[in-house]
């Protein structure tokens, strides 16, 4: 007597995001059909080939960001469109940063009912202002302005406080095996006046 053979079904990992692009969140409306097991990375070019009017310079130049959007939410949507506004702060959604992440990462049972994904091309980006620009010229002309400027200080700063061990801040204090007190003043980031100071 033989028995019935039963093949293992493989489980179907492909879920579909329904994706909004920033600059056209009402018109511009699609939906993506990929596998959780995919990357990041591959996302990105699904979307860039789906797209590819849109996202004409490769999929590297889109940036993404998970959301949980009402489908007849049309108030966030509009502010969406305002380029003074983040993403996060219209949404509360997360930004996707990296490629090598798991789509699953972001998005392992999405809501039926919400929208996903929120899509930009970034050719004209800062990423100090975290703003994107119409144009390149627009964009070159706000990175000669005060205001980036202002930014990049601000950025720089953050990066290099006192409690960041690798920092250049004025005042920070290295160890040194060599010295019992196990640190070495520096009075500035001249690597000079660091050799005097360890002579004395």
């Amino acid at each position: 007597m033989d028995l019935p053979v039963y093949e293992e079904m493989a489980e179907d990992t492909k879920v579909t995001l329904k994706c909004i692009i920033k600059e056209n969140p009402i018109e511009g409306q699609f939906t993506i059909k990929i596998d959780t097991d995919d990357f990041i990375c591959d996302l990105r070019e699904a979307i860039k080939e789906k797209q590819r009017g849109t996202f004409t310079y490769g999929s590297l130049s889109i940036k993404l960001w998970s959301v949980n959007i009402d489908i007849g939410s049309t108030a966030v949507l509009e502010q969406l469109q305002n380029a003074d506004l983040t993403v996060e702060s219209v949404t509360g959604g997360t930004r996707i940063i990296g490629g090598f992440s798991k789509v699953e990462k972001y998005f392992n049972n999405p809501d039926l009912n919400k929208i996903h994904l929120v899509v930009q091309a970034v050719q004209n980006w800062c990423d100090v202002y975290d703003k994107g620009f119409a144009s390149k010229k627009t964009l070159n002309k706000h990175k000669e302005s005060n205001t980036h400027d202002k930014m990049l200080d601000r950025e720089r700063k953050a990066k290099n406080s006192p409690s960041d061990p690798d920092s250049d801040v004025e005042g920070f204090h290295d160890y040194d095996e060599g010295n019992e007190n196990n640190f070495i003043p520096y009075a500035s980031n001249d690597i000079t006046a660091f050799y005097k100071e360890t002579d004395n």
